[in-house]
């Protein structure tokens, strides 16, 4: 017998009409054609800007996490739309955005401006507070920042996050993690021309 279909998601519209329906557990695409930048979205000369957001899973599927790195001219440099190997809280999916942000960092990069919809955890690491539950993923974040010479970390409202969080989402229907370096593709497209705030 036959199950009914469930309705899909704007995320499961999105990835159905794009036709990213592979079955490999990891893609990379790149291309040689830069994605132009939007107004507002650059970061300071000499500065890679890198948003990252986490989406909590409530009925036990995998979390997901969504990146967006920035040059300084406002090109998107690279994009990361990740499944993880479990579900988790909400405040630990955000953690986990943060740190593979900064993974992503190629190693040469000297200024880096981290930006996340998580209050709680930029206020904890801007504190360095890393105590409680979450101590050990914050502690590794600090850890891992010092090796910037140049480095801020900076909240802002989910909805001057949407890529981020756009790409997140994305995942979930998809359950395919997508790499993005200097690309066109369509996807990636289509979320970085959506309307958001400036």
């Amino acid at each position: 017998m036959t199950q009914p279909q469930q309705p899909l998601t704007k995320y499961g519209r999105l990835q159905r009409e794009l036709s990213l329906t592979t079955k490999e557990p990891y893609l990379l695409l790149s291309s040689k054609k830069p994605i132009h930048p939007r107004v507002g979205l650059s970061p300071p000369p000499g500065t890679f800007k890198i948003n990252v957001d986490g989406a909590a899973s409530h009925d036990s599927s995998p979390s997901s996490i969504g990146i967006t790195i920035r040059d300084s001219s406002g090109h998107v440099f690279s994009a990361m739309s990740k499944v993880l190997p479990g579900c988790y809280q909400a405040d630990t999916v955000e953690a986990i955005a943060l740190e593979q942000g900064i993974l992503a960092l190629e190693m040469n990069i000297t200024r880096a401006a981290f930006e996340s919809d998580a209050l709680t955890i930029m206020e904890s690491l801007n504190a360095k507070k890393i105590g409680g539950p979450l101590g050990h993923i914050l502690h590794g974040i600090l850890g891992l920042l010092s090796s910037f010479p140049s480095w801020t970390l900076r909240h802002l409202k989910m909805e001057h996050n949407k890529v981020a969080h756009d790409l997140a989402q994305l995942v979930r229907t998809s359950r395919t993690t997508q790499v993005w370096k200097g690309v066109t593709s369509p996807v990636l497209q289509y979320l970085l021309h959506q309307k958001e705030p400036s």
